[in-house]
């Protein structure tokens, strides 16, 4: 596996400072792969993760207080960890972390103090830094400019909610994501060690989520998750999409049955194309092929 970037590992409260780093690392000659820029539509969110800190040359990790309730982050170091990329540090207020997961995998690493530096010098220091572990200046695009893979602006990701047994219905949603630049997240391909984290997991995935993909067949019903997991996309105010996968011998449960839902049993190419416009409409007016204003979410 070739190693071609710098990996930027933060908490979504530090999305901000991350993406202006990025922008001047990139800017210095160092290329970046950060989420959700970089995440391929139509992909899985877990794996492009795993995949992108794997083959990075170092991993940049964006520390306040914010990091410590992060799973992600904890993720993202442990990855690193095993797989011997280096770990570089980056403190952006006085908190450091000591009890959380993170101070595993920091051990006794030295950090760069940025809680007072401006972008640009702290984009300075982190060359100079990275440069001391053989990574060097490039004349190449940034990836997001110049990857096939990346030929549009990712437009996040959706959370995949849905039984075990309905696998195979999400196989054929991927061309849908893909068509409309959207990721995907789902459990089952988290290549996570969750333990007691699994909750907070699911929480923050979903919220982070730019919409809810709600599966309904026969099977919803006798699986754990997914009511919860509609309840709290509900509560976090995540537009929700119900789809039908397979006819159904049972009314709608009744947690479902006042949301608007596309029946994608019968005919799927058709629904698809239902379902495409209303991803459509969810997105800013900027970024829409109709440019007509959003409609409200259907809560």
């Amino acid at each position: 596996m070739s190693k071609s970037h710098v990996y930027i590992s933060y908490a979504s409260q530090n999305t901000a400072i991350a993406a202006a780093i990025c922008t001047q690392l990139e800017a210095s000659g160092i290329r970046c792969w950060i989420a959700p820029r970089d995440i391929a539509a139509g992909k899985s969110y877990g794996e492009e993760i795993l995949r992108a800190v794997k083959s990075s040359e170092a991993v940049v990790v964006l520390l306040s207080e914010s990091s410590d309730q992060s799973q992600h982050m904890a993720y993202e170091l442990q990855v690193a960890s095993v797989a011997r990329v280096p770990i570089v540090p980056v403190a952006l207020d006085d908190h450091v972390p000591s009890k959380s997961q993170l101070s595993y995998f920091l051990g006794r690493l030295a950090f760069i103090n940025a809680k007072s530096a401006a972008t640009s010098d702290l984009a300075s220091t982190l060359a100079e830094a990275l440069a001391k572990r053989g990574i060097r200046r490039s004349n190449q695009l940034p990836i997001s400019q110049r990857s096939v893979d990346h030929p549009q602006k990712n437009s996040g990701y959706v959370f995949l909610s849905y039984s075990s047994q309905d696998r195979d219905f999400i196989e054929k949603l991927r061309d849908v994501f893909r068509r409309q630049n959207y990721a995907y997240w789902d459990y089952t391909e988290s290549d996570r060690d969750y333990h007691n984290s699994l909750y907070r997991e699911l929480e923050q995935r979903i919220e982070e989520s730019v919409a809810f993909v709600c599966v309904v067949s026969d099977s919803w019903r006798d699986s754990k998750w997914p009511a919860a997991e509609f309840l709290y996309a509900q509560e976090a105010r995540i537009p929700v999409f119900v789809l039908v996968a397979k006819p159904l011998s049972r009314p709608v449960p009744i947690l479902l049955n006042q949301q608007t839902r596309i029946d994608m049993s019968m005919d799927f190419a058709s629904a698809a194309v239902l379902l495409e416009r209303a991803l459509n409409r969810k997105r800013p007016p900027s970024d829409r092929s109709d440019g007509r204003p959003n409609e409200p979410p259907s809560h």
